[in-house]
Parts: C-alpha cells; structure tokens; sequence
C-alpha cells in the first residue's frame, strides 16, 4: 500500500503518464535462459525469476540490480530491498532508475535442473555442474542484455546496457557478485556497490570466531572458551566413560531443557544406557555443538548486544549445586556439574562460571543454557519461510567455490572453539563423509573467485563498505589481519575519476567502526552514510557514461552478446570486450569440464 499511495501522489502531481510512472510492481517475472552459457551444443534453458520497481523511472535513469545471492526471493527479501529504506531504492529514486531484485540459478523457483521436491537435491549429480560462479554472473550479463520487463515496453530498447548504465549491488555473497560482475564485464556493468564481500577466498578461516571474541563480553567469551577445553581434555584424553558422556550431553544441549530435565530425571541404568549410545557421535559434532550458540545466533549482523549478549546473561545466573539438586541423583553428573573442590578457583561472580568453579562446570553451564536457548530462541522455533532448494545449494558452492572453512584459531589466545573443529574435520562434515550432501563434491576451486584479484583487486568505479565488527571483515579489501597477511590497504572516500581504478594500496569506501554484515545496505544511519557517498561517486562517474551514450547508441546491440563498452569516453572498446567475453567463455568452460571429468572418476 505504501507504494501505491506514493506512486498515485507522482501521478496525481505529474503531466507524465508513461508506464514506468505506475506503481511498483512485486509480481515475479521470468526471463528464460541458459542452463549452459559456455556449451553452444547444450540448448536448455529454465526461467529465472526477477522483480521490478519502477516507480521512480525516468528515461536515461540507471537500472539498480541487486543478486539475492544464496537464498530464494521470498517477500521479506522483496521488502528488504525494494523497500523505501534499502539502498538499492534510494539510488533508484536519486538518478531516477529502476530497480531489480534477481534470483540467482538453483535457488527459490529459479531451478536449472530437475530436483527432489522433499530434499531440495538435484536428481543427478552431475547438474551441479551448472551452479558456479561464471554460470551465475553470465545470468546477470544476459539479463542485462536481454532486459525486456513488463509495463516498461516503451523503452525497452533504452534499457540494454549500451544505452543505459547498470548498476551492481549486494551484499555478503551478492556483494562478491557485484564487483566480479563489473571487473568480468565492465562493459554491461557500469558500477557496483559491494557490502561486507569477502573477497579473499581461502579454504581455512580462522579469524572469523576471533571477532565475535573480541566483541563479547570477558566472562562469557571466558566461560564458552573454558567448555571448549574441558571438552578437548575429555574426548582427547579423558577415560572412554568421560568422553561419552560430554557426547550424550552436547547432543542433548541441541534438544531443548525439556528434553534435558526429561533424560536427567531418568534412573542411573537407563541414562547410562543413552550415554553409551553416545559413543557413535564423532567429536568433531560433540565440539560443534558446544560452539552452536556463537555459530547459530545472527551476530554477524546483529551484533553481540543484540545475538549473544541475552545467552551470556543467563548463563552466568547458573547455579551448578541448585540444578544438581533439583533435577538429578546421578553420580556422573554430579561429579560433571558439580563445582570442583580447589579453592584457588574461586573468582569473583563478574568473571564467569569457569573462573568460579572450574572448567567442567563452564562446560555444565553451557550445555544448560543451549539446551533453554535452544528452546525458547525465535531462532530455532520461528517457521522456516525458506525454499527447500536452498540449502542443498549453497552446501553445494560453499564446498565447490566458496569455502573459507570456519576453524578454531588454536594459535590465539582468543580463541573460543575446541582444537577439534579444525580444517580435516570441518571438510569432512560439511563436505565429506558426514555431510548430508548425497554426491561427492570436488576439492575446493580458489581460482573461481581469486581470479578477480582477491583483497588486492583494484576494480573501477567500486565502492566497498564494511563493518569492522563483521567476522567477515577479514577476509575484504579493508581486511587488517596480520593472521591471515591481508595487505592493509587504505581506506579513502575521495572518488577516482570514472573508469579509472584508486591509487595503488588504497580502497574506494569505508568501514564503518561499529558496523556489522551488510548493516549498509537497509540500516540507518549507516545506509544513509553509504548512499551519500556512493551518490558522490556515481556523480563523477555517471557524466562519462552519459558523454559516450551516442557512440553507443550508434552499435546495434545483439542479445547475449556483449558488443559496446559504456562509459569508455569516447574510446573503442570492441577488442576489449570481445577479449574478455571469450576469456570468460573459457573459464566456463574449463570449469564445466573440469567437473565433469572429476565426477565420472569419482563415481566409478
């Protein structure tokens, strides 16, 4: 209703009566394309959905599009970022464009390939061949190319990207997807706005539970640390009877406290028995169920405050002998929860659970207050608004092309995880053996997203935003870590010229000190902060664009093709273009081959 009622004031103030002057328009549209862009004997093709807004449209105005990245468009996404308080909007309606949320291929109902309707997993596993990065950024190109959107008919031949300038932004993954776009094809992509882009891809990242470390407040980070280490003492040292039963209970923490107080009530055979059964659990799962509150809540974009900070408080009001006494006989737990007798550990109460009464009582209290936030968390009990696709597909690019394996940084002293979620372990769970994955997955491709230059890149007409809080940040072009030998690059606001890249060492942007994941792209005052610069900058780069809109529209633009290079200043570029069209041809298709040599290998 709030664009409606906006678009009727334009109309009612407004001699134009055009199309594109109507309301802004949430019903999805289909474009029909490839499966295989890189095949020319492979005639497929699926429909892949976007979503228009056109309401502040005028002639010339740029075209906004934002990737969703690795989750399917539902209406919160549509809402988020075709809303009045997104980024993409307020660029929109500043130059006058259109904006447009796309859904990248194997996500939501954008589905190249047949898939099990309960599951979410391709029938054949050799059609995850098709869901790579080139795959999905020459989507965007052939969207661009063949833009054809409904109610917009008048000016659909304004709308190829030699004539109008399109615009990349997103964030996280879409992020990514945006500055590859404009350094992959500068020619259909004008500019971009990246938020919070990992752009170094690694297979082990270790820093990324470094900062929610540092964020946290000492007692918790403390105590969460102190279970991480009673559990490496018992499953690596400890007796077989201690090891089972710090699995039983890291599983039992995931059930919720009903679950909990039901088992514990139990007679001491009986919980023996499920304690034994225990024994199969890998300690890996064991590790990464103690380290599921940090790894489950949304900090990365919400923040400690507004995440963890309420589990930390409860935890610290755990009272190992009340509990004890109030809800079990047993023995073994007794001797587990029980606060241990060296009264040398006896800290003030501001220090946390394990300074208090020991390590194996940190490690009590974290299982307690996971098993109450397990149940009572909006995160794990909200309905899921989810596609059944999307799961089964970002398990697939997180493996394939995408890894950045989240390890503990046993070398730090800030570090909160148990040694045993360490790099084998993680691949194996999430990619191996004990991953759900129901195909085998090839090693990791660092080449698909570092050919683009990493942290080091220097792409023009860029604006990179990060949050120096966000976990991710150690892995952009701001990245600071000395871990992890990132470059230390300079963060600058004033704008390059248009079509030329900042001084070597520096970045075009800004981090914002207490930001987090993404927060530039929907949160005030950050986004505001980030919409003004990136206006400033499209101001200096746009005017280029638009002094060599007539050269461009003297080309004959073929759809799928990419034969014009806007926002060149005059100079001829079909060499160029046709260079890096055929150089991203190749990449594709040495990666489908790639695949499908790896997978007929593997699967004999």
């Amino acid at each position: 209703m709030l664009y409606i009622s906006l678009a009727l004031s334009l109309l009612a103030t407004s001699t134009v009566t055009k199309a594109w002057k109507r309301d802004a328009i949430y019903a999805a549209q289909t474009i029909r394309t490839p499966v295989d862009h890189f095949n020319s004997s492979n005639n497929a093709t699926y429909e892949n959905r976007f979503w228009v807004d056109s309401t502040y449209y005028q002639p010339g105005g740029p075209v906004v599009i934002f990737n969703n990245g690795e989750s399917g468009v539902d209406d919160g996404a549509l809402y988020t970022y075709l809303g009045s308080n997104s980024a993409n909007m307020a660029i929109a309606q500043k130059y006058n464009g259109i904006a447009v949320v796309y859904e990248h291929r194997y996500y939501g109902e954008s589905i190249p390939v047949p898939v099990d309707n309960e599951t979410g997993y391709a029938l054949d596993g050799k059609d995850y061949a098709y869901l790579t990065t080139e795959q999905a950024l020459e989507d965007m190109v052939f969207l661009a190319n063949n833009f054809q959107p409904e109610r917009l008919r008048d000016v659909w031949d304004q709308l190829h990207p030699s004539r109008t300038p399109w615009i990349a932004i997103g964030a996280s993954y879409p992020g990514l997807l945006a500055v590859f776009a404009r350094i992959r094809n500068p020619e259909t992509f004008y500019a971009s706005w990246a938020s919070s882009a990992p752009v170094e891809t690694m297979i082990s990242m270790p820093t990324y539970y470094e900062q929610i470390y540092q964020d946290m407040t000492a007692n918790c980070s403390a105590d969460i640390a102190a279970a991480s280490r009673y559990l490496d003492s018992v499953l690596v040292n400890g007796t077989r009877d201690e090891g089972n039963l710090a699995k039983f209970l890291s599983e039992l923490a995931t059930t919720g406290v009903g679950q909990l107080h039901e088992m514990l009530d139990r007679s001491e055979s009986d919980l023996n028995a499920n304690i034994s059964n225990a024994s199969s659990n890998s300690e890996h799962y064991a590790a990464m169920n103690v380290a599921d509150i940090v790894r489950s809540t949304s900090f990365q974009s919400a923040g400690f405050a507004n995440s963890t900070l309420p589990y930390c408080d409860l935890m610290q009001q755990w009272d190992p002998a009340g509990f004890l006494n109030a809800s079990t006989s047993s023995q073994k737990l007794h001797a587990l929860f029980g606060p241990e007798s060296n009264a040398s550990r006896i800290a003030p109460a501001g220090q946390g659970i394990g300074s208090r009464y020991g390590d194996k009582a940190a490690f009590g209290a974290v299982v307690y207050t996971t098993a109450l936030h397990t149940q009572f968390s909006d995160f794990y009990n909200r309905p899921s608004t989810g596609f059944v696709v999307d799961g089964p597909s970002w398990n697939w690019q997180h493996c394939f092309e995408n890894p950045n394996f989240m390890v503990a940084n046993t070398a730090s002293s800030d570090n909160l995880l148990s040694r045993l979620i360490n790099l084998e372990n993680v691949i194996i769970a999430e990619c191996g053996a004990n991953s759900s994955f129901p195909f085998p997955i090839p090693a990791s491709n660092l080449t698909a997203n570092n050919q683009f230059g990493g942290w080091k890149m220097q792409p023009s007409n860029v604006m990179f935003i990060d949050g120096a809080k966000d976990p991710w940040h150690t892995l952009s072009v701001h990245s600071t870590s000395d871990e992890i030998d990132a470059p230390n690059r300079r963060s600058t606001q004033e704008v390059p010229a248009c079509n030329e890249p900042p001084a070597v060492d520096d970045v075009f942007g800004m981090v914002f000190p207490d930001g987090y994941h993404g927060g530039d792209l929907v949160q005030h005052p950050e986004s505001d902060t980030a919409v003004e610069l990136f206006s400033k900058a499209l101001d200096v780069w746009l005017p280029c664009f638009n002094a060599s809109r007539q050269e461009a529209q003297n080309d004959t633009p073929q759809n799928g093709t990419q034969e014009t290079q806007p926002g060149s200043s005059g100079q001829s570029s079909g060499m160029r273009v046709a260079f890096s069209w055929s150089l991203a041809t190749l990449v594709g298709l040495v990666t489908g081959v790639y695949f499908l040599i790896w997978y007929n290998v593997s699967t004999l």
